[in-house]
């Protein structure tokens, strides 16, 4: 029961800091492909070139064939699959395992990461224990869309980098073949 408590308030703590980091986040797009095919047309009408590294969601732009580091900018939704979030701020581990490309996190102009609930830790101090952070040459902490003040006091979001980043919690599915892969 303490454990199960202690699990929703990771969750709640994690959904606050997504939305103060003007994140949005998901619950879950369904349960098959064809859900999150819907969720990604509704949510991304003008989006051409879809790359996907997650093994769930089949883009229409594979990432071999991204090629250079600097074509990633061609990207209009990347999807990927998070190994780590954490609660307190809100971020999301990424690295050359999940975007194999790294320059996918930041050059693609909006960025769907998917989160297994079960994968969340409450703080930064939890976050840095994971193995990345000493096997992985390239390990990165996504917060989210950069913004920028200017003398004014007028936020602009984003500064640089995506133009939005999507947080879909649901767990990983690692049954190939069942609805819901491809």
């Amino acid at each position: 029961m303490a454990r199960t408590s202690a699990f929703r308030e990771i969750h709640k703590t994690c959904r606050r800091n997504l939305r103060l980091q003007s994140r949005s986040w998901q619950e879950r797009c369904g349960r098959s492909t064809k859900d999150f095919d819907q969720f990604l047309r509704e949510s991304f009408p003008s989006a051409k070139a879809i790359c996907s590294t997650a093994p769930e969601v089949q883009g229409n732009l594979r990432v071999e064939d991204v090629g250079e580091w600097s074509n990633a900018r061609q990207i209009d939704v990347a999807v990927v699959r998070s190994p780590l979030g954490i609660a307190e701020t809100g971020s999301v581990l990424l690295s050359e395992e999940e975007l194999l490309v790294n320059t996918i996190g930041f050059f693609a102009h909006d960025i769907i990461v998917q989160l297994d609930p079960k994968v969340i830790v409450p703080d930064i101090h939890a976050a840095y224990r994971h193995p990345y952070f000493r096997e992985i040459a390239y390990a990165v902490l996504m917060t989210g869309p950069s913004g920028s003040t200017d003398i004014g006091g007028k936020t602009v979001h984003p500064a640089q980098g995506v133009m939005t980043l999507t947080m879909i919690y649901g767990p990983r599915n690692n049954h190939a073949g069942e609805e819901g892969t491809k």
